[in-house]
């Protein structure tokens, strides 16, 4: 039989079981079905049941309320009827009410007088309603007179009335039930019926048992009794047909079959299709070939009719070359044997060491790599395990046994580890591992292969970069990284610490002074005194820059200030920086860890913030972090922002004050005084926006900018032919400690072809003592050219004095300060005094500003104060007016004209 008859016939054999499978579903559907409408049919019986037993217990409260009527019921028959009927039209269950007193024979009735009444006088439901004093249900009758069903109920009359011996009896009508009967919604030839005792349709929705189908095999008809108490009670009777439930099932048994045939015949399709292309056109092919080959090497010819006999036909074929085969095989075997050589060559020369064992954990291979790393030859280890093996190399090898342990246990495991190995000599290698299970042809655990490969190399080069991420370079200590996991670290163990940052102060001077070289030498002896001198659970670490980490383990600030004290007086001792000697100040903010929800990071902020409002304070040099310095800073952060945009966008404006010759009692000179003419807040003072600019070094071009333009303008004024002397500038201490000062100075100058005697330099003390020497230096080049140095605010140093003979000055100026005790009597004016005279004997000339009243200008007169300045005169003002003033040459009666 051919291929293709064969695939035929298995399809249509294997199409039965479907068949069978599909008609029993279909036999299940409709029992299930089936069974489901008779559970619909009892669930609707029982609910019709609790509906009528509502109906009785409704009608019970009813007549009742009716007994409670005793007396009126009783007194005559007209008043009876009357309330009878008045009762009647109150309920809708009742088609007629009837009192009956079997002792007195008297009948009254809601409705027409008719035999029912005498009837209901002799039945035993009543007799049993006034016996056992509640309702009693009587049998179904039907009215005479509307030839209507009713159901009897009686209830005694006068319940709370001894002796009484009558009831009220009631018609319930069936009208309700078949009002509900018809607007129930139930399926398709289905009925409900409510039949008495003789099989008397009571209610019904329509169609009787009968008509729902003839057949009773193919119909479900379930009985309920409508009063379980009563023996003559009526009786639902629910009947559903199964036609439409065996219908529906066969017409799916035959759609599913069809279907069936349909999808039998499109398989057949598709696996003919399928089966030719990949089955029989293969194997077509293939038997040709043999075939072909048959011929070839037989000479002869295969007339074979099927497919499986011509395999059949083959296979003999094929035994007589396994023969040949053989021989082959062996050939190839013996070139394995010699390509087995060449790998164990290569692995003995390769860079990777190779260990193998055995599934006992015995070594199998040694390679030339291992000797070398070892010092031990394959005889010396071959068929040992760990544990034989000599103390050295034994500790080396236990720390990978537990891997090894998991391939021998057919658990397979890719993880490389690295482990140390030192020799008897004491040299230490790095080594890591690898390994590989090699299992036989059956699946079984053959050996455990291990290459190692010596990292010692890379193990340092990664032990310096962990090294170079966690400490600086430069000093050796804990970095920014280390400091902030080590803050973190007390944090989470939640201990009491403190954070100082300790800020080196005149850093960038020592760099453009000395050099970088002489910055990294101060940096790494400071980082020496301090290392040397750390106590138990301080650490001390470099934030970066000029700046340093101190965390010390508790909040007290007394205790921490003093600890601070110790370490900022060593590190105040002088250094030795090429031929200077140099002494190191510090600002110092610290923030304790009293508030447990700040972040590393913020802590420093806080400490970083206590810098910076420590620096206000000239003669503090620790400063403790507290709240109200966030708000403040985010304000002065604030004005940063604006000040960078303001230089940008050239908000900036010069105002000039006049200074006045106290002899000539005229104008010969001014000082040049920067405004911030804000777009929103309009003009900005000095006082408000000076200090920020201080702090954040843009001090240095807001100096610059100044210096530029009172230059210009005072070219300006020369050039107009106005009798001026010089301008007065104002310098920080920035601007005079940049390397470029005496340059820029020089070229703007140049630039305005001035001449130097034109400007007056204002210098603080302050600014002088941050790099003394220097700075001296640079002005004495400056006061060489022919520029003025004054001094500005003398006498609220702490040092002025003493440096009064060195400084290369050419004027004093008395801070606004002292000129203010001139008009206060109980405020001694001989430091005053002192201060001109001691000016004029070093031959220096004395500007007295903030100058605001007669009396103080003439005491100052009256000292020979050689210049006047303040607000008696004028104060600062634009340059249209201070010009104006220039050309009218302000003399002795201006004062009092401005004032």
């Amino acid at each position: 039989m051919r291929l293709k008859a064969r695939l035929l016939l298995i399809t249509a054999i294997g199409l039965f079981p479907a068949v069978v499978l599909i008609a029993a579903n279909s036999w299940w559907q409709f029992l299930q079905e089936k069974s489901a409408a008779a559970r619909w049919a009892s669930g609707v019986a029982e609910q019709l049941v609790r509906e009528q037993a509502l109906t009785l217990a409704e009608s019970e409260r009813f007549l009742n309320t009716i007994s409670y009527s005793y007396e009126t019921l009783m007194t005559n028959q007209v008043d009876c009827q009357d309330a009878l009927r008045h009762w009647l039209q109150l309920s809708p269950y009742f088609s007629n009410l009837i009192i009956t007193s079997p002792t007195s024979g008297q009948i009254c009735q809601a409705t027409e007088l008719h035999e029912n009444a005498q009837v209901i006088v002799n039945q035993i439901y009543v007799q049993q309603a006034i016996m056992n004093q509640k309702l009693s249900v009587g049998e179904v009758l039907t009215d005479q007179k509307t030839h209507k069903p009713f159901l009897q109920v009686a209830y005694p009359l006068g319940l709370f009335h001894k002796g009484s011996r009558s009831a009220i009896a009631g018609e319930l009508s069936f009208d309700w039930w078949q009002n509900k009967l018809s607007q129930m919604n139930i399926p398709y030839k289905a009925s409900i019926n409510l039949l008495d005792s003789r099989q008397v349709v009571l209610a019904t929705n329509g169609l009787l048992p009968s008509q729902v189908v003839s057949d009773d095999s193919l119909r479900i008809e379930k009985q309920r009794s409508l009063l379980p108490n009563v023996t003559t009670s009526p009786q639902i009777v629910i009947s559903l047909s199964t036609r439409s439930y065996f219908t529906i099932v066969v017409e799916n048994l035959a759609g599913n079959i069809l279907f069936l045939l349909f999808g039998y015949l499109l398989a057949i399709a598709i696996i003919w299709w399928g089966f030719s292309n990949t089955v029989l056109k293969p194997t077509f092919e293939l038997l040709r070939r043999s075939r072909q080959y048959v011929n070839d090497c037989t000479s002869g010819s295969s007339a074979t009719l099927d497919e499986l006999s011509g395999f059949c036909e083959q296979f003999d074929n094929v035994l007589k070359e396994q023969d040949a085969l053989k021989n082959r095989l062996m050939e190839q075997e013996s070139n394995l044997s010699q390509a087995y050589n060449r790998i164990n060559s290569l692995l003995d020369n390769s860079p990777f060491g190779v260990v193998e064992w055995d599934t006992h954990l015995r070594i199998q291979r040694w390679s030339t790599l291992c000797e070398q790393i070892f010092q031990m030859n394959q005889n010396e280890v071959e068929g040992r395990q760990i544990a034989q093996l000599p103390v050295q190399l034994k500790r080396h090898l236990w720390s990978i046994e537990p891997f090894l342990k998991l391939y021998q246990n057919g658990k397979d495991s890719s993880k490389r580890i690295e482990v140390g190995y030192r020799d008897e000599m004491g040299s230490e290698k790095v080594l890591r591992w690898c390994f590989s299970a090699i299992y036989d042809d059956s699946g079984d655990l053959s050996s455990i292969l291990g290459l190692f490969e010596n990292v010692t190399q890379q193990a340092e080069y990664q032990r310096e970069i962990e090294y170079h991420a966690r400490y600086d370079s430069l000093t050796g200590l804990p970095n920014r990284y280390s400091a902030l996991q080590l803050i973190s670290d007390r944090q989470s163990k939640k201990v009491e610490f403190a954070v100082a940052l300790l800020d080196i102060k005149g850093f960038k001077l020592v760099n453009d002074h000395y050099g970088h070289e002489y910055g990294d030498m101060l940096l790494v002896e400071l980082s020496e005194r301090v290392s040397g001198k750390i106590q138990r659970d301080e650490s001390f670490a470099r934030w970066g820059g000029n700046e340093f980490i101190y965390v010390l383990p508790y909040i007290d600030e007394e205790r921490v200030a003093k600890r601070l004290e110790e370490v900022i007086t060593d590190i105040a001792q002088p250094i030795l920086l090429g031929t200077s000697s140099y002494s190191t100040q510090l600002n110092c903010g610290v923030a304790l860890s009293d508030r447990p929800l700040e972040s590393p990071s913020e802590l420093i902020r806080f400490a970083d913030l206590a810098i910076f409002f420590g620096k206000k304070e000239k003669n503090r040099t620790i400063n403790f972090y507290q709240p109200s310095m966030s708000e403040i800073g985010s304000a002065q952060f604030e004005t940063e922002s604006e000040l960078r945009r303001a230089i940008s966008n050239n908000e900036f404006a010069l105002v000039f004050q006049p200074i006045l010759n106290t002899e000539t009692q005229t104008i010969e000179s001014a000082e040049a005084l920067v405004r911030w003419n804000h777009p929103q807040k309009g003009l900005i003072p000095p006082s408000h926006f000076i200090p920020v600019a201080e702090d954040s070094g843009l001090i240095l071009q807001i100096g610059n900018w100044v210096l530029d333009q009172a230059v210009s303008q005072l070219k300006a004024w020369v050039d107009e032919g106005l009798e001026i002397r010089d301008i007065a500038v104002n310098l920080s201490a920035l601007q005079i400690n940049d390397v470029n000062f005496v340059a820029n100075i020089k070229n703007i100058l140049q630039r305005y072809d001035l001449p130097p005697q034109y400007l007056t330099l204002e210098v603080t003390e302050t600014s002088l003592l941050a790099s003394y020497t220097d700075v001296i230096a640079k002005i004495g080049e400056l006061k060489a050219l022919g520029i003025k140095i004054a001094l500005d605010d003398f006498g609220t140093g702490y040092s002025s004095l003493s440096y009064l003979n060195e400084l290369p000055l050419t004027k004093l100026k008395i801070d606004r300060s002292f000129v203010a005790r001139i008009d206060e009597p109980r405020e001694p004016t001989v430091l005053l005094d002192a201060i001109i005279s001691i000016a004029h004997n070093m031959g220096l000339s004395v500007v007295a500003e903030g100058i605001e009243t007669l009396s103080q200008y003439e005491y100052l007169e009256a000292k020979r104060c050689e210049f006047s300045q303040g607000y008696y005169f004028s104060p600062p003002i634009d340059a249209i007016s201070f010009r104006e003033l220039l050309a009218q040459k302000l003399c002795k009666d201006a004062p009092a004209k401005n004032n």
